[in-house]
Parts: structure tokens; C-alpha cells; sequence
């Protein structure tokens, strides 16, 4: 009896360590979000002054809906930037502190976001081609067949002059993902499996580099250009909400914003005309290529329609970014998905707000989610006080 009450004390102290741990990550994360808010604030609202009835709907929308939230600094830089002075944005605090963690299971996120994982789930046939895995050390080929550390060299004779290495555990925005040759790629992966202290940490993947239609490599043919896809599942149907195409500029080996790149808005397959950068600067034009953001996306319907039958084997997750690259024969290839800390500026300062109109139905199924699963009972409170 003893026995069984202490294992139960211990995995009660586990899980309350590890819900300290994501609660401590998710105010780092919302901590940085506020410095980078009072940053973007100062620097892009100098002088603006939004007209009063505006100011009176965001605070009635934020109000209403979000226990009284009434910091407007999100809605004057979206009113500044795109010029609708719409009181339907979501501030991304309240995203990221509240409406993320409701909807989707953060608990899990590790396990389902490992792109080694994506291998062994119904998203392998619609992903980058891999040449070898790297599990907690272990070497695998494709297959997961499992394979010593002297068969490293073989493994990797036929894997093609170009090859592309990342981690897949915790990893997004493109951080420490390489582009290497064969021999480049040996010897990084012989630098990992000699150091004996990190090895069983060590979760990587080399695959081979996806080749892009010559539709999306004309805005920049230095990095692959993705359609970022965020849905949601309702009820009874997977919705878009909200697309952009991911461009990077010259030179750029990966197309994240936040390195650099370009988001340009998506509206029913065809560009909006502009695309804007991390400073907030809209161009209609890429600055390097020239190409005009206009005109139809190739395989966009595809693409949405792929992603929309991949979320509804992930339950776990209501809202899901997608990134989506087509490759040379116009084939959808899912590059990664995110499910926390998704990135909503560039959805909301090209597309209007995240969850549509006030009065729309998506906004109304995420608000009855709050009220059925309310997280963090301190947040009303502490909002108030900014």
C-alpha cells in the first residue's frame, strides 16, 4: 500500500512539474510578446490617433468576450498598418495565452510535432522525401529499419549532392536547419554520434531537397516558397481561416518571416497584391525578383484540401498552421505543421482578423470553447493591469 501511494504521489509530482514547466514557458513567451508589442507600438503608432467609435467597438469586442481585456495597443498597430480600423482582431496575448492552450492539446505537442514521427503517421507520403533518421541517437533509413554506426557512410552514398538536415524535436522557424552535401552531411552526423553525453538527446532528420514548381521558385529560387494554411476544426467541418504565401528574398535558404522573408495575403487561390515583411513594410512587387504578388497559386485548393484530410487524424489539435510547398509536378508536399506559438501578425495584418467578423460563426465556435474550458483563471486580473 505504501508502494502504490508512493508511485501515485510521484507521477502527481511529475504531471504538477510538468504543468509548472509549459505554464513557465507560455508566460516567457507572452513576456516577450508584450516587450516586442511596446517595441512594434512605439514605433509604428508615433502620432496615430484612432478615431473614437473605433476605439469604443475594440474595447466593447475585447470586453464582451475576453474577460475585460482592454489593452489596445494590438488593434492600433493592425488599424495603422492595414488602414480597417476592424475591432474583430485578436490580440496576440489572448491567442497565445488563452485561446491556443484551449483548443489545442499542448501536452502532446512535443510527441506529434518530432518530424521523425511524421514518418510513422498518415502524413509520410505527402512529405520530403527522407534519406536517414536520427532517434535518440540510433541510426534509421527510411522505413525506420534500424541500422549500426558503421553502415552511416553506405546509407548515405545515394542520398543526392543536396541534402537537408534539421532537427525534428522542438524545432520551427527554420532554426538549425542546414543545407549540406553528402560529405557534409557524414561528418556532421559523426560529430553528433561521438559525443556520448548528448547522443540519446540527439533527434535529427536528412532528406532529400524538395524541388519547387517553377511557379512558386520565380518569387525567390533560393529558398522553397510555402503556403502557410491555418485551419480549424469545427464541428462538422476543417475551415481555412487564413493563408498566406511564404516567400524568402535572395539568397534565403528557408522563407520564414521572421528571418527575413515575405507573407503575402491569399484570398480563394489568388495573391491580394502585396506581401509584407517583419518590420511591417508591404511590397507589391518582391524586392529581389520583381514578381508582382498577383495573380492564381498553383495546386492551392489541393493544398487545402490535403491539409484539411490530414487535421482530421490529429483530433488532439483544433487549430493547425500548415506549411505547404508544391513541388516540380504540382504535388502538395507538407513541409511541417505547428500547433503552438503560431504566428498570427502576418495572417491578421494581410487578411483582416484571425476568426472573421464579430458576428461570424467561426468566432462564436471559438468563444463557446472558452467559455466550455476556461484556462488560466488569473489572466483577467493580470490583463486588466497592463
Amino acid at each position: 500500500m505504501l508502494r502504490s501511494a508512493l508511485r501515485g504521489l510521484a507521477r502527481g509530482t511529475g504531471k504538477m512539474l510538468l504543468s509548472a514547466q509549459r505554464r513557465w514557458r507560455r508566460h516567457g513567451h507572452i513576456a516577450g510578446i508584450r516587450n516586442d508589442l511596446a517595441a512594434d507600438h512605439r514605433r509604428c503608432c508615433a502620432g496615430f490617433s484612432a478615431p473614437a467609435p473605433a476605439i469604443e467597438g475594440a474595447r466593447r469586442f475585447l470586453a464582451e468576450h475576453f474577460d475585460g481585456f482592454n489593452d489596445l495597443r494590438h488593434h492600433e498597430i493592425y488599424w495603422r498598418i492595414t488602414g480597417s480600423l476592424d475591432p474583430a482582431y485578436i490580440p496576440a496575448d489572448i491567442y497565445y495565452r488563452t485561446i491556443e492552450p484551449t483548443l489545442n492539446k499542448m501536452l502532446y505537442v512535443p510527441t506529434f510535432t518530432d518530424k521523425n514521427a511524421h514518418y510513422a503517421s498518415p502524413l509520410a507520403a505527402h512529405l520530403p522525401e527522407p534519406v536517414l533518421h536520427l532517434v535518440r541517437g540510433d541510426l534509421y533509413l527510411p522505413g525506420f529499419v534500424r541500422i549500426g554506426d558503421n553502415e552511416l557512410d553506405d546509407a548515405l552514398n545515394d542520398g543526392g549532392d543536396e541534402l537537408i538536415v534539421k532537427p525534428t524535436v522542438q524545432h520551427g522557424g527554420g532554426r538549425d536547419m542546414q543545407v549540406m552535401d553528402r560529405r557534409a552531411t557524414k561528418d556532421f552526423i559523426k560529430q553528433i554520434m561521438a559525443d556520448r553525453r548528448s547522443r540519446s538527446e540527439a533527434d535529427w532528420i536528412v532528406q532529400r531537397r524538395l524541388d519547387q514548381c517553377p511557379e512558386l521558385a520565380r518569387f525567390n529560387p533560393s529558398s522553397v516558397n510555402t503556403y502557410r494554411l491555418m485551419m480549424m476544426t469545427m464541428e462538422r467541418e476543417v475551415v481555412c481561416l487564413s493563408s498566406v504565401l511564404r516567400t524568402g528574398r535572395s539568397g534565403m535558404r528557408i522563407d520564414n518571416q521572421a528571418a527575413g522573408g515575405l507573407a503575402g495575403g491569399i484570398e480563394g487561390g489568388r495573391l491580394r497584391g502585396r506581401a509584407i515583411d517583419r518590420e511591417f513594410r508591404f511590397y507589391d512587387k518582391h524586392p529581389d525578383s520583381g514578381v508582382a504578388f498577383t495573380g492564381d497559386l498553383p495546386a492551392y485548393q489541393d493544398a487545402v484540401e490535403l491539409c484539411r484530410e490530414l487535421q482530421r487524424t490529429l483530433p488532439w489539435f483544433d487549430l493547425i498552421s500548415w506549411d505547404v510547398a508544391i513541388d516540380d509536378r504540382h504535388q502538395p508536399k507538407i513541409i511541417e505543421f505547428n500547433v503552438a506559438a503560431q504566428e498570427i501578425d502576418f495572417h491578421q495584418m494581410n487578411n483582416g482578423p484571425l476568426f472573421g467578423p464579430a458576428d461570424g460563426a467561426v468566432l462564436a465556435a471559438v468563444l463557446r470553447r472558452l467559455a466550455v474550458t476556461p484556462r488560466d483563471p488569473d489572466f483577467a486580473v493580470a490583463a486588466t493591469r497592463l
